[in-house]
């Protein structure tokens, strides 16, 4: 009776380890260069670092194609981008933290959570069908103009949803859609600014930033040092920090021996102590404070530091 119990428990147990598996999301994981087709039956796609699509290549997301992005990730597009989405299967660029799109995720997406998407200045033609792009920096970064964008939507994105011309907007709710000087065809219809959001920088229409493109060229590096000096920025701010909260730990108790000590001496008890004693432990209780005060300063500085690398 004790086997079968036995045998019964760990085919249960096996049972529940396959199930929660089962419904956990296989990823496959993407870096360097990417070309060629992704489909919907691959997804959701990892971006685990920065993805580029060569000059003179071509990377195609079919309808329904997820893209999940790591802090820090992107697409750095030098040939051409091709997205296949439709209205019932469009095509997501969005954050690995973006429950909707990722079940296994345990924490909230933000945005800033990845970069955006970027058509360097040269690259195209890239059309760009049906798409969703959620909690990045950027959005989409036009430096190119030959591109069409079609019923494109933008969501929690931190600094801007397009890029042109090194100009960032934040557009109204709703499809999108947009056409480059290069490619031949009009544009369809004239963009809409969101003016009233808190982080607008945009001119008065899109398509005099676009216009402008042809004569500015967006640096394709900017992505690139803003990235390392967030790393930079974190790494820095975190051991500042954590060493400002290890130096106070240590001035603590140091502190609480000191100021004990001088409450005994400030007691007076006759032939104890004399008046340099009581001076003495005064000024010893008043530097572990100070050293008690300057290691949580610092520690806060650190913590601010540290916060503020994610929304720079």
């Amino acid at each position: 009776m004790t086997s079968r119990a036995s045998f019964l428990t760990v085919a249960i147990l096996c049972a529940v380890t396959s199930l929660t598996a089962a419904d956990k999301p296989a990823f496959t994981t993407l870096t360097g260069p990417v070309t060629g087709h992704l489909d919907r039956f691959g997804s959701p796609y990892l971006v685990a670092d920065t993805i580029s699509v060569p000059a003179g290549s071509e990377l195609i997301l079919d309808a329904g194609t997820v893209l999940l992005f790591k802090n820090f990730a992107g697409i750095m597009v030098h040939g051409k981008l091709t997205v296949s989405g439709t209205e019932n299967r469009p095509v997501i660029f969005t954050s690995e933290n973006d429950s909707s799109a990722n079940r296994s995720s345990t924490a909230d997406a933000a945005p800033y959570d990845w970069d955006g998407v970027t058509l360097a200045a040269g690259s195209g033609p890239s059309i760009i069908n049906n798409c969703q792009v959620k909690f990045s920096l950027y959005g989409i970064n036009f430096s190119s103009d030959n591109f069409i964008v079609t019923n494109a939507t933008f969501r929690e994105n931190g600094k801007s949803d397009v890029v042109i011309a090194g100009s960032g907007s934040f557009l109204s709710k709703g499809p999108w859609s947009y056409t480059g000087e290069k490619s031949g065809t009009a544009v369809i219809p004239p963009p809409v600014i969101d003016t009233t959001h808190p982080s607008v920088i945009a001119k008065d229409t899109l398509d005099k930033t676009a216009k402008a493109a042809t004569e500015v060229k967006a640096s394709t590096a900017a992505p690139v040092k803003g990235k390392t000096a967030r790393i930079v920025l974190r790494i820095v701010s975190g051991v500042v920090a954590v060493g400002g909260v290890a130096f106070a730990g240590v001035e603590y108790p140091a502190y609480k021996t000191a100021d004990s000590h001088f409450n005994d001496v400030n007691s007076f008890q006759p032939g104890l102590y004399n008046a340099d004693d009581w001076t003495n432990a005064k000024n010893n209780r008043n530097r572990h404070l100070a050293e008690l005060i300057a290691g949580g300063a610092v520690a806060l500085v650190g913590a601010v530091g540290f916060t503020f690398s994610f929304v720079f």
